[in-house]
């Protein structure tokens, strides 16, 4: 009896575990929420709230989430005037601002610390209204800064100026200035710089100065998706949040496979290049989760749809997709490992291959069929590819890996392959393809040379210039369209990805 009962106690101690550990990977974290609503206090500084709790991953949790929003609606109902630093925790470098008024209005701020380096930062909401809610941002860690909030009213006739002062010395984790280099007098775009790095989503100003920080749970996020006027981005490998202006977590995604190397909108669903853990392949699997029942599913297993290429080339990182575009209800996709762009079509009810630009010594006979022709090796190792009708743009980052090199030595040799280091190569190219289907064709129109990165690295279209990283050399560059340096920028920490948004409708109106 004694040895059933302990056979009774350790299922039950199994299956606690399990439920546990499900619980945490989706992200609904046990928390003791009595002890967190006893703890986190919004206490008064120089007329700014802070939050006195030590936030961590709980920000992520339900409970953290439901008990600062009635901590901040409570005084929101006492107070005409309010200012939260970091209200929710997901912005350090912001102060939100509720203001009631009894005219009709509008509100400015300039931000400015004693730095004759770094210039001042003014934002203007013009959206006339009596009841206000922003999300103050452009604070500059490592300084005092000042923030001046001007009142307007409809005829553009100033109501009142009101300063607030907020101490951030403390907080010098961060670079607030980049090296930069300036090129041409030439135009510049508006908006901020979005610097992915591990753990960290960083935005700078053209001049370089930091103006937004997120924190991130021990990821490196790949890129911000923007959807009526909401920002997702993952948190982690499991959980994509849905943010609002305010900096307020509106909602969490649990993907079930682990995000990978990409991820897009398209069709209200976020598709993700992603793995799954019953493999042992990566980054192979194209997932799609419903942002309105959060229904997560499989629309395309590369273990299938490219089964027999899998069989002969026995490598995890077979076809490494590193890219993901939609058109119409298909998608292309970057294979890194194959140096070849990929379209599938009908991804949502019968996905099939429509084709494969490369080259036919990378594959084996049973997708030649697939392979549209081009007379020349045209690119090794491309990373971000982006459709528009029948043109691609992409960055052809002319690297091989070593593995992947000694693995078909003879057919990189005879293709004349040369960048197979890492950090010595001498360029990568951004490319703009024209692709034919009724030939089964396509064509080179337009190519420059940008430095050199192996891996990583981003090249993005931005209001007729061009944004692009090198993860090798940490740095980004802004172009225009004849390809000449407008502003170079140098970071003290490693980067993955760089793209610019003006973020219209969320900070900026």
């Amino acid at each position: 009896m004694a040895r059933y009962i302990r056979i009774i106690i350790i299922l039950i101690l199994v299956v606690f575990l399990a439920v546990f550990s499900y619980i945490k990977l989706s992200n609904n974290t046990i928390v003791d929420e009595e002890q967190l609503n006893e703890d986190m206090k919004l206490e008064l500084k120089d007329d700014i709230y802070y939050v006195n709790y030590n936030y961590g991953s709980d920000i992520y949790s339900t409970e953290y989430r439901d008990i600062i929003s009635k901590k901040i609606n409570e005084l929101k109902e006492k107070k005409n005037t309010l200012l939260i630093y970091n209200a929710y925790g997901t912005n350090d470098l912001s102060v939100n601002l509720y203001l009631k008024t009894k005219k009709y209005s509008y509100i400015s701020y300039t931000i400015s610390v004693d730095d004759e380096d770094i210039d001042d930062f003014t934002n203007t909401w013009k959206n006339i209204s009596k009841n206000h809610k922003y999300q103050i941002i452009g604070l500059v860690p490592g300084y005092i800064n000042n923030i001046k909030v001007t009142l307007f009213d409809e005829n553009d006739d100033t109501i009142s100026k009101t300063n607030y002062e907020i101490d951030l010395t403390n907080l010098k984790k961060y670079s607030s200035k980049l090296d930069i280099y300036a090129g041409k007098d030439i135009y510049i775009s508006d908006g901020l710089f979005t610097v992915f790095s591990k753990d960290n989503i960083y935005f700078y100003d053209n001049k370089g100065i930091i103006r937004s920080h997120i924190l991130l749970d021990d990821y490196s996020a790949k890129d911000i998706l923007f959807k009526d006027n909401y920002m997702y981005y993952p948190i982690d490998k499991n959980n994509i949040v849905k943010v609002n202006r305010l900096g307020e977590i509106k909602d969490i995604y649990y993907t079930k496979y682990d995000i990978s190397t990409d991820y897009i909108i398209d069709n209200n669903r976020i598709l993700y290049i992603g793995n799954d853990n019953k493999y042992d392949t990566i980054n192979d699997q194209i997932i799609s989760i419903n942002l309105s029942n959060h229904d997560v599913t499989k629309l395309i297993d590369g273990t299938e749809l490219f089964s027999k290429y899998k069989e002969n080339n026995n490598s995890k990182y077979y076809l490494n997709l590193v890219s993901i575009d939609s058109i119409d209800g298909d998608i292309v996709l970057s294979s890194k490992q194959t140096s070849s762009i990929i379209r599938i079509n009908d991804i949502y009810k019968k996905p099939y291959i429509k084709y494969i630009l490369g080259n036919k010594k990378l594959w084996d006979k049973e997708y030649y069929k697939y392979i549209y022709n081009y007379k020349d090796n045209l690119f090794f190792g491309q990373s971000e590819v982006k459709v528009n009708g029948n043109y691609i743009t992409m960055l052809n980052n002319n690297y091989v890996s070593e593995s992947n090199y000694n693995s078909k030595k003879d057919i990189y040799d005879e293709l004349k392959v040369k960048n197979t280091d890492k950090k010595t190569g001498t360029k990568s190219l951004f490319y703009k393809l024209k692709v034919n289907d009724k030939k089964k064709s396509y064509k080179l129109i337009e190519s420059n040379v940008v430095p050199y990165t192996s891996t990583n690295g981003s090249l993005q279209r931005y209001k007729g210039n061009y944004i692009f990283n090198s993860s090798i050399n940490n740095t980004y560059i802004e172009y225009n369209k004849k390809f000449e340096i407008v502003n170079s920028y140098k970071t003290n920490f490693n980067i993955n990805k760089v793209y610019k948004y003006d973020f219209k409708k969320y900070w900026f109106k």
